[in-house]
């Protein structure tokens, strides 16, 4: 019988194409190990929800708060551990913390989720949860849920992009760390020499296919403080949402 961790750890060697131009572990990168070291836990705890066909129901996130205090650089090992902290409705909370080779916490974050079946396209129950022989971490990451991102009634247009083939994740949508990827190189390429992103709130509120032109949207100029929207050109549709807190840099 497997005795099932409470806690999930997983290590990673930040790779040469994982680091900025500044020899910082990449935002996008980070969020990668992030959402695999949560479906490696998820796959442990046997709700992974993988058949031989492939997959029947998938986790979708639906927020992230994201708070870094250090980015490591190439070539320095990084280790991840992430927690489920509960469940409320249809909706799944989970836990993170980042460290560097010493334990010391390089960044934390709380996310939310929703089990779509793959099928209906609708929540699933989570019921089966509460069977899960494992004693549960209910404490927060960041002290606090993911909460919901507020934008102002006038935004400015910052960019846009088109979905790529490369965009897609399995589900055939675009995978959630492409969304920030899309939001944050709206910026110029000039204003990350010395600026990293120290806070992120995301909400995703619709998917996007291939071939979807999205409009990013901006609360004004490049800040220290950004709030930031993604539309779905034609139907003006709001596919996601952030808040962006930045600090500057050696």
């Amino acid at each position: 019988m497997t005795l099932l961790k409470p806690v999930w750890t997983d290590r990673y060697k930040v790779g040469w194409h994982e680091a900025t131009a500044g020899n910082r572990l990449s935002l996008v990168a980070l969020c990668n190990y992030l959402q695999e070291t949560a479906w490696n836990h998820a796959e442990h705890l046997g709700f992974g929800f993988r058949t031989d066909e492939g997959f029947d129901k998938a986790w979708v996130i639906v927020r992230l708060h994201l708070e870094v205090d250090h980015y490591p650089s190439w070539n320095e090992t990084v280790v991840v551990e992430t927690w489920p902290s509960g469940y409320k409705g249809f909706l799944a909370f989970r836990e993170f913390r980042v460290l560097d080779e010493n334990s010391r916490e390089l960044a934390r974050a709380t996310t939310t989720w929703l089990l779509i079946d793959l099928k209906t396209r609708r929540p699933s129950h989570l019921g089966f949860l509460d069977a899960l022989d494992v004693t549960l971490n209910t404490r927060k990451a960041c002290g606090k849920e993911a909460a919901a991102v507020s934008l102002p009634d006038q935004l400015l247009e910052f960019g846009s992009y088109k979905v790529r083939y490369y965009d897609l994740d399995m589900n055939q949508h675009v995978n959630n760390t492409r969304y920030i990827e899309m939001l944050i190189g709206a910026y110029p390429g000039n204003w990350f020499s010395r600026r990293a992103i120290r806070e992120i709130s995301i909400e995703y509120l619709k998917e996007c296919v291939l071939g979807d032109r999205i409009v990013i949207k901006s609360d004004g100029a490049p800040a220290s403080s950004n709030r930031l929207a993604g539309y779905k050109a034609g139907d003006n549709s709001l596919l996601v949402k952030a808040a962006v807190e930045w600090t500057e840099t050696p």
